[in-house]
């Protein structure tokens, strides 16, 4: 990628890999490849997308239908602002990513795709429906 001068790639941010169990957020996977993707000059477009079994029937069926499973994944979301975004904890902790990459400049992540393949079941259960995304993230596809 850096030889073909790549200078963003979409990568999904798996709610169910990260927050497997509700609360308990591990990012190491995530630290390891938006960081090393950043120490080569490439940014991430993290795709949010994936429920956890505690917040929905599949990990395709969006966090809808209760206030608190929307709560979760609106905490899961501001989580990975406050670690991925502009000023977030990767970019400023010393034992984070400037240990890791020493040098390198960080590159905060400003653009966010919610959710993947919204039109398309495999992705968005039961059926896809831009209601239902619309609802879900605030925004018109």
């Amino acid at each position: 990628m850096e030889e073909a001068k790549v200078s963003s790639v979409r990568w999904t941010l798996y709610r169910p890999g990260i927050e497997a169990v509700d609360g308990q957020f591990n990012w190491q996977q995530a630290d390891a490849i938006i960081g090393g993707l950043a120490s080569r000059g490439i940014g991430v477009l993290p795709i949010m997308y994936g429920s956890p079994l505690y917040a929905a029937r599949t990990p395709a069926t969006p966090p809808l239908g209760s206030p608190t499973a929307e709560e979760e994944w609106s905490r899961f979301l501001r989580e990975a602002v406050r670690r991925y975004g502009p000023d977030g904890i990767f970019w400023t902790d010393r034992s984070l990513y400037p240990a890791q990459h020493p040098g390198a400049p960080a590159m905060p992540i400003s653009t966010w795709q919610i959710w993947n393949e919204p039109n398309l079941e495999n992705f968005f259960q039961p059926k896809p429906s831009w209601h239902t995304y619309e609802r879900f993230t605030g925004a018109r596809p």
